[in-house]
């Protein structure tokens, strides 16, 4: 992973490594992005080598404040994710083998496979940070 793939607050995966094997894997939240890695919320520094997408999953769709749709997309297999900010639009994701994203107003379908992604896709089409919801 590089630098220009990131944005503070991304929701990444580290993963710590003897050099043989994988020893952990840390869900991380980055604080500060460095020159030659990111430090996390803890305190905790990371190599970009280190570092690794979180694959989207209904769960953290749900985490981010997503909701499940039932009656605006019709989906054989329920699996639409809609997003509703403060003016009334939505951002909706298909979630299956390959995430897809509609938004409404901007047309196209693009495609994630990642948190970090989907946090800066938001973020760039200037609707807000999508943050995970404490629980």
């Amino acid at each position: 992973m590089e630098a220009k793939d990131l944005m503070i607050g991304n929701i990444v995966n580290a993963v710590v490594t003897n050099g043989i094997e994988t020893i952990k894997i840390y869900e991380v939240q980055i604080f500060e992005i460095l020159h030659d890695g990111i430090r996390d919320i803890n305190g905790l520094k990371f190599g970009f080598n280190n570092l690794v997408g979180v694959r989207i999953t209904k769960e953290i769709l749900l985490n981010l404040g997503f909701e499940r749709s039932k009656g605006d997309i019709q989906n054989e297999n329920d699996s639409i994710y809609r997003l509703r900010d403060s003016d009334d639009e939505s951002f909706y994701i298909s979630f299956g083998e390959n995430p897809m994203i509609c938004i409404d107003g901007f047309g196209g379908l693009h495609y994630v496979d990642y948190v970090h992604e989907l946090q800066n896709l938001y973020f760039t089409l200037g609707i807000k940070e999508l943050k995970l919801e404490q629980s």
